[in-house]
């Protein structure tokens, strides 16, 4: 079952590749890697994959509290040697436009805390592989507010298509 969902999940993402216009769907998850956007994407699930299992470890040490409040002190510690090639006054500036534009910094702060939390008790209760899995359900979200926010196009095909990748992670999470 889990390699069905597996499947389910690939298979999903053919409708969320922007298919161009009078371009036929011949080699599209070719296309679909080559891009660059795509291949950080992949880069960047990969170590999301691999945090998820720094993390469960870190759960498993302590607890989903004291993991949290360390991964907020040394985030603040990465994103301050991030800050520092871009120079005092840069900084500066980047922060003074934060501050007037400070609800959608709020609500990314909050919602990443909340996000992260739930996530570190979800560790607690499930394997990683099967709250990976879970994970995946946020697709259908995504697409909604995508539709929503920004009027992002083929809506339909992309909630069908993340409707086939939530399948996809049921089957994982049951089948195990």
């Amino acid at each position: 079952m889990a390699l069905t969902g597996i499947a389910l999940i690939v298979a999903g993402s053919y409708f969320l590749v922007d298919k161009g216009v009078g371009v036929p769907g011949r080699n599209l998850f070719v296309r679909f890697f080559s891009e660059r956007g795509i291949q950080l994407r992949v880069a960047a699930l990969i170590l999301s994959a691999l945090e998820a299992v720094c993390l469960k470890r870190a759960v498993l040490a302590s607890s989903a509290v004291v993991t949290f409040v360390f991964w907020c002190l040394l985030g603040a510690l990465v994103s301050a040697v991030a800050l520092a090639p871009m120079g005092a006054t840069r900084v500066r500036g980047e922060f003074a436009r934060a501050v007037v534009n400070w609800k959608p910094v709020a609500l990314l702060t909050g919602t990443t805390g909340i996000m992260q939390i739930t996530s570190l008790w979800t560790f607690t209760a499930l394997p990683v592989g099967n709250s990976l899995a879970l994970f995946q359900t946020s697709t259908l979200v995504t697409v909604i507010l995508g539709h929503r926010f920004f009027n992002e196009k083929h809506f339909l095909e992309r909630l069908v298509g993340s409707g086939v990748m939530v399948a996809g992670a049921v089957l994982i999470v049951v089948g195990k």
